[in-house]
């Protein structure tokens, strides 16, 4: 074969499989390494063998052979030992691959074997040699197809041709070629495989390596920010440029994604989500970092592989601005707009939830009626009368306490609610009113006295009434004193 030919023979089949071959010719050349020592290092035990038969041993010429053969192995197993450096110094230049000499050590090693079994026709009648170095080569050099089914049958057709020149057509000589040929099979089986896996192996890396690339390049060029962290731990394992900006100075980077959920609960809960659907959008937090207070993120959260590990993709999105314009919106659908109080949805649900809850609780309610509005609204026009109901509300929150709850009904009609309060508190709060009232009147120049007439009922955990039931009673009492009033002839609401 000649020299072209030869280097032709030992380049990759595709000019992709390149970096295979780089990459598979590094990792025989080490393990030629390791064999070439094994050999090297046992070789003072097959000297001692062969000088004790040469000197006490019948056929000395094939013990001879023997000897050199072994010799001969020892002397090109050492020599690639003291070249190895210089080889990879010629293959890092790119005049020579690797492979070339892992191809060279596999023919001789087969090689070897094959002489050392047809010279034990003469000594022992046995091929255990060939079929040991034969099988092992194999194995512990995988090399493709094409270059192993060459190389393997161009040595056996030597072996058989040398086993028939010895044995001619006897049993032993026939097993022998029978015998030698199925683990010539096997061997290229073995070989085969060994190369087939390995190469799918390392397409599977470099496909994994382009999608990894791929992955970072996307997740830094991401506008918002973006962390990837292990499932198993929350360890953060990247962060793009966003995420590392907006998070620069707090404890993520250190104790992981874990702080961006409230506790483990919340944790598991998320994770049990993620295991089901894959994936969880739009999640509202509050922000981890006590520097960080009154911060509002959302979290979009996926379950991902990253390098054949399952981790968390999570990407945050502060929303705090939107959660006060939320609040800002929220409050103002639970405020009445012209006395800045509660109005009567959110009031109503707030009794709803004490009567109705599992842990009822007691209260006092006092229905209150302005007295006079109508006739301040017909007499001076509604602009008065708005602002005669914001004067008798803000005389009303003056002497309430902290816990106490006002809330417009519609018109001119309020409820006070006195949370586990008997009625004896509301009644003295009621006083307080009053007198705030009176207060208020000495001072105002407007013209109309503030005035209203009320309603106490309690409530206890227990009672067979509804909600709509309870405000008819208090509203009951209330036109008690409404009609009292009218029946005493008291003045009205105007001077």
């Amino acid at each position: 074969m000649k020299k072209d030919t030869w280097s032709a023979f030992f380049q990759p089949d595709r000019p992709e499989d390149e970096q295979f071959c780089r990459e598979h010719g590094e990792m025989l050349f080490a393990r030629l390494r390791f064999v070439c020592l094994m050999v090297v290092l046992s070789y003072p035990l097959y000297l001692a063998l062969d000088l004790y038969f040469l000197s006490t041993g019948e056929k000395r010429l094939n013990l001879g052979i023997l000897s050199f053969l072994h010799f001969l192995s020892f002397f090109m197993s050492l020599t690639f030992l003291l070249v190895r450096k210089k080889l990879i110094r010629r293959q890092q230049s790119g005049r020579r691959d690797l492979l070339h000499y892992v191809y060279s050590y596999f023919c001789f090693y087969i090689f070897i074997g094959a002489s050392g079994s047809l010279n034990s026709q003469f000594l022992t009648g046995n091929i255990y040699a060939y079929l040991i170095i034969l099988l092992a080569a194999s194995v512990t050099f995988p090399i493709p197809p094409k270059k192993s089914a060459v190389m393997l049958a161009g040595i056996h057709v030597l072996f058989l041709t040398g086993l028939m020149k010895i044995g001619g057509f006897s049993l032993t000589s026939i097993m022998n070629m029978i015998n030698s040929t199925a683990a010539a099979g096997i061997a290229f089986f073995l070989s085969s495989t060994f190369y087939s896996y390995r190469k799918k192996e390392m397409e599977s890396q470099q496909q994994l390596q382009k999608n990894e690339k791929t992955f970072r390049l996307l997740f830094d060029l991401n506008p918002h920010p973006l962390i990837l962290a292990r499932l198993s731990n929350y360890q953060i394992i990247l962060f793009n440029q966003r995420a590392s900006a907006y998070y620069e100075g707090t404890q993520l980077h250190d104790k992981g994604a874990g702080l961006l959920f409230k506790n483990s609960y919340e944790e598991q809960n998320i994770v049990d989500v993620l295991q089901e659907k894959g994936s969880i959008k739009g999640y509202l937090t509050p922000h981890f970092d006590p520097a960080k207070k009154d911060i509002w993120i959302m979290l979009s959260v996926e379950l991902v592989d990253y390098l054949q590990e399952p981790c968390l993709l999570i990407g945050t999105t502060d929303v705090t601005s939107f959660k006060a314009e939320e609040e800002k919106l929220s409050a103002h659908a639970f405020l009445d707009e012209l006395t800045g109080i509660m109005n009567r949805r959110k009031g109503l649900n707030v009794l709803s939830s004490l009567m109705n809850s599992r842990q009822a609780q007691p209260f006092t309610l006092c229905y209150i009626d302005i007295n006079g509005l109508k006739t301040v609204n017909d007499r001076y026009g509604h602009n008065k009368g708005d602002h005669f109901i914001k004067a008798i509300c803000q005389a009303i929150q003056k002497s309430l306490g902290e816990e106490d709850l006002l809330f417009r009904m519609g018109g001119d009609e309020f409820v006070i609610l006195f949370p586990n309060q008997p009625p004896e508190a509301a009644n003295q709060a009621w006083a307080a009113i009053q007198l705030e009232f009176d207060r208020a009147n000495q001072v105002s120049r407007q013209p109309y006295k503030l005035s209203a007439s009320h309603g106490i009922c309690y409530y206890h955990p227990g009672m067979n009434i509804s909600l709509e039931e309870l405000l008819e009673m208090a509203d009951q009492e209330m036109y008690k004193e409404k009609r009292s009033r009218h029946h005493n002839k008291l003045p009205p609401s105007l001077p």
